[in-house]
């Protein structure tokens, strides 16, 4: 096995920057929350933004996924039933998604004429082609009376027409595995516009391709392979760079398979054991530089190095849950399952069920305990019913020079960045490029006046005052440079110390037209806050709440005067915290 670690991470385009989540409406929260409790998670602007916001006819329960414009804002998204707008209205025709009056249909009935959303997991993804205004979404569907899971591999056409996006065509099959049913995962073609799909008939050792062009879906081959391909099969799973496809089982030995983007061809599938002591394969993630496959089993979280051949050997235990649980009807727990990668460069977790904590990876492409691991990083407004949307590798570009890049599309390359305050140090700061479409120069700014400059891929800084500073990371190949800038706070107390899930934070500051106040889980784990904002001459400018078990709130500030402000913590024992921010 030889696996090559890209330099220059791929990762997903702005087109999966907002992620629509929600709950069964069947399994109410303890809060006093109606059903159809949906919202989304904003990535946008360097952010990963929990929005309550939706109220659909239908939840969103295991199935889902979006797509963005590429400047990041939301299109539309399906929860497997129907295709909703940006403000989670049916958009033309977009009804009955997976609805098949010549097949099974009683799933559907059963769940999303009930409002519940469809219960298959990762069978949606959207392929664009916004220069010819037309967009696919390929979903799976069951069979009837449940017979078979994700017996049927369809998809449906989504063209723009007099200014709206609508459904030209629907639930149109591409295959039928009355048997077994298929599965499936895509990745981009070596041109750089197109897409192969490919998809493993579950119990069988015979794998289907198709490709995926603005003209249509056409079938172009079937291959077998000898080895004992898992009947329990999970959803194939591609590398951010389209050379793996691993194709996992639910209990048994897993198998990672070449994969030729320029033809589509399947070759040389090599065994992956299961780690003794495991107990499933979860769904796995690729680190954005392929060096490392990340899985759990509700109660572990794993790492495998792909640099090793002796696979056996380097798989580490990253993290082991502490069988923490959300006070609910059903056990809605906060372990360890489902993972995805998601467009900043990290890697989420979900629980196996319901549950109210996003998991977060914070550096996968680092190897063992230094991926940073943060176990329910992030609460979430309302239960997510135990699955992440699943998206494909969208910044993926063409192979250049190769005998497929025949459309005249390059790989001019995106800036972007991360950084980490030192957790003793806070003056030091280390920065990780997020950059796209293969750089092969980096140049930083580290903005403070210094004329101090970096060439190196992920630089570490100490700056000599605590301050806000403007850096930028500019970065370059044979075919262009992009340049991208934003604020670093230095000097704040990192999240990363040990008494990170006792901190609060205020960002952006300074700020301009708002404020966010974020608790760590230790003080936001059942107690209510009154929150009050003060100006210098101790002048009440604000009073809100923030509920027991929240962790983020949001103060518009656009009406302040300039000046240095103060905002007040209270919890209901008259404890009190306070810390300052400056409006701009």
């Amino acid at each position: 096995m030889i696996v090559y670690c890209v330099v220059s991470s791929v990762y997903s385009q702005n087109y999966d920057n907002v992620w629509v989540l929600g709950q069964r409406s069947a399994i109410l929260p303890p809060e006093n929350d109606t059903s159809k409790n949906n919202f989304y998670i904003d990535f946008k602007n360097d952010s990963f933004k929990l929005v309550k916001k939706y109220e659909l006819q239908t939840e969103i329960m295991n199935d889902g996924t979006s797509i963005c414009d590429s400047l990041g804002d939301l299109i539309m998204f399906t929860n497997g039933c129907a295709i909703y707008d940006s403000e989670g209205q049916i958009i033309s025709n977009g009804d009955s998604i997976n609805y098949l009056p010549d097949g099974g249909n009683n799933s559907w009935v059963s769940f999303c004429s009930e409002g519940e959303g469809y219960p298959r997991y990762r069978g949606t993804r959207f392929i664009p082609f916004f220069s010819l205004n037309r967009i696919f979404l390929l979903h799976t569907a069951f069979s009837d009376e449940f017979e078979v899971s994700y017996r049927y591999l369809l998809y449906t056409e989504i063209e723009f027409k007099n200014g709206v996006w609508k459904v030209t065509s629907k639930n149109n099959l591409l295959y039928d595995q009355a048997k077994t049913g298929i599965r499936y995962d895509i990745t981009k073609h070596a041109n750089g516009r197109d897409w192969w799909l490919v998809a493993h008939k579950m119990g069988d050792k015979e794998f289907l391709e198709w490709l995926i062009t603005p003209e249509g879906i056409n079938f172009q081959s079937n291959q077998s392979f000898q080895h004992p391909v898992p009947e329990d099969s999970l959803d194939p799973t591609f590398s951010p760079d389209g050379t793996k496809l691993v194709q996992h089982n639910l209990v048994g030995d897993s198998w990672i398979i070449n994969f030729d983007r320029c033809t589509g061809t399947l070759s040389e599938p090599y065994k992956l054991p299961r780690p003794k002591g495991a107990w499933y394969w979860s769904q796995l993630a690729f680190s954005p530089n392929g060096c490392f496959i990340y899985f759990a089993d509700s109660y572990h979280l794993y790492q495998i190095d792909l640099l090793d051949t002796d696979t056996l050997s380097n798989i580490e235990t990253i993290s082991v849950w502490d069988e923490l649980s959300w006070p609910c009807d059903v056990g809605c727990y906060t372990d360890y399952n489902v993972l995805e990668p998601g467009p900043d460069g990290k890697i989420y977790g979900g629980a196996i069920t319901m549950s109210k904590v996003v998991h977060v990876i914070e550096r996968p492409n680092e190897k063992g305990k230094a991926c940073m691991f943060r176990p329910r990083a992030y609460k979430t407004p309302f239960f997510i019913h135990g699955r992440l949307p699943a998206y494909p590798y969208y910044r993926l570009g063409p192979i250049d020079g190769s005998a497929c890049d025949t459309l005249g599309i390059n790989n001019v390359p995106v800036a972007k960045f991360r950084y980490y305050p030192d957790s003793v140090d806070w003056h030091k700061i280390e920065f990780v490029d997020n950059s796209y479409y293969n750089p092969t120069d980096w140049y930083w700014d580290f903005g403070d006046g210094s004329g101090n400059s970096s060439t190196e891929v992920n630089p570490v800084y100490s700056y000599a005052k605590s301050g806000v500073y403007d850096v930028c990371l500019t970065v370059s190949n044979a075919y262009g440079s992009d340049t991208y800038c934003r604020y670093v706070r230095v000097g704040t107390v990192s999240t990363t110390e040990p008494n990170a899930d006792r901190y609060m934070k205020l960002y952006p500051n300074p700020a301009t037209n708002s404020i966010n106040i974020e608790l760590g889980e230790k003080l936001s784990d059942g107690r209510a806050y009154t929150i009050h904002c003060y100006d210098l001459l101790g002048r009440r400018c604000y009073t809100g709440v923030l509920p027991a078990y929240s962790y983020l709130h949001t103060i518009d500030v656009s009406a302040l005067a300039p000046g240095m402000y103060f905002i007040e913590l209270t919890d209901g024992a008259g404890n009190m915290r306070v810390e300052k921010f400056v409006r701009e």
